[in-house]
């Protein structure tokens, strides 16, 4: 998956000694700005030290990736989808219409509700950054399922195991095992093993995983990977449905059945930052 990112940040400009306006790729520090600036900004900004410019410029930079970055529930809700998180619970559970194994007459994958999914595509996927859905990063008025809390092995997987569409399910994983009690909440048992006996050729699966550093491309665009294996990719494009029985259809590692392989898929990301310098009188 590719993402260029384009991003402004703006900064009062004492003279015009300094270009009005600059633009560098890769990571926003100080370093990079002083670099694309070409010029003396401690002393045009009238700073009084180099560790003042270098907060000024994280405070930048870091304001500029929070007006890029989409919450999660741009995917639905904002994504003129008349269906609220709890679509999106159910749909990480294995639920909701989306997840019907075949084309009906009232229920068919490009019209409808799944616009949204093409629409955050187009507009968001590959342009801003689409937040994680988990609680601990927004305010109580969002309510994101418990598939992706307290992903400790950093590392998040979708599996399905049908398609609605007339192409086939291309299966790449064996599914072995499910501890139950580790997905409770979408399976609602809370305790209990399962066991896959006849396993051979069970399950599509893809994966995603990202570094500790929350600066890194990986984990600042692990929503954005997220969307892709789940929503884009694997139903709009592929047509793929339906969860494990007893494991979620996508969640966190630790929660998901076990298998013995998956495609993995990896963010590639071109974040192009623009300073405009506002000169004063």
């Amino acid at each position: 998956m590719r993402v260029i990112f384009s991003i402004l940040a703006l900064v009062q400009l004492a003279s015009g000694q300094c270009p009005s306006e600059f633009s560098f790729t890769g990571k926003c520090e100080l370093a990079s700005v002083s670099e694309a600036a070409d010029c003396d900004l401690k002393s045009h900004l009238t700073l009084d030290n180099d560790a003042v410019l270098e907060d000024l410029v994280t405070a930048l930079c870091a304001a500029a990736v929070d007006d890029n970055t989409r919450d999660w529930n741009y995917v639905t809700f904002q994504g003129n989808n008349p269906n609220n998180y709890q679509w999106d619970n159910n749909y990480f559970d294995g639920g909701t219409s989306w997840n019907d194994e075949k084309e009906t007459e009232t229920e068919i994958l490009h019209s409808g509700d799944t616009g949204s999914i093409l629409r955050t595509y187009n507009d968001y996927a590959s342009s801003a950054i689409i937040s994680w859905p988990d609680h601990g990063n927004h305010g109580p008025e969002y309510k994101y399922p418990d598939n992706f809390n307290n992903c400790d092995l950093r590392a998040a997987m979708c599996c399905f195991i049908d398609t609605r569409l007339t192409t086939p399910l291309d299966p790449n994983s064996d599914v072995c095992n499910h501890d139950l009690h580790n997905s409770k909440t979408s399976n609602h048992i809370n305790r209990g093993y399962a066991v896959f006996e006849d396993r051979e050729d069970k399950a599509y699966c893809n994966a995603i995983s990202w570094e500790k550093d929350e600066d890194a491309v990986s984990a600042r665009y692990a929503g954005n990977a997220l969307f892709y294996i789940s929503m884009y990719s694997g139903l709009y494009e592929n047509g793929y449905v339906e969860n494990i029985p007893s494991s979620p259809l996508c969640a966190c590692i630790e929660q998901m059945a076990t298998i013995d392989e998956t495609d993995c898929t990896k963010v590639n990301a071109i974040e192009k930052y623009t300073f405009a310098l506002n000169g004063t009188d």
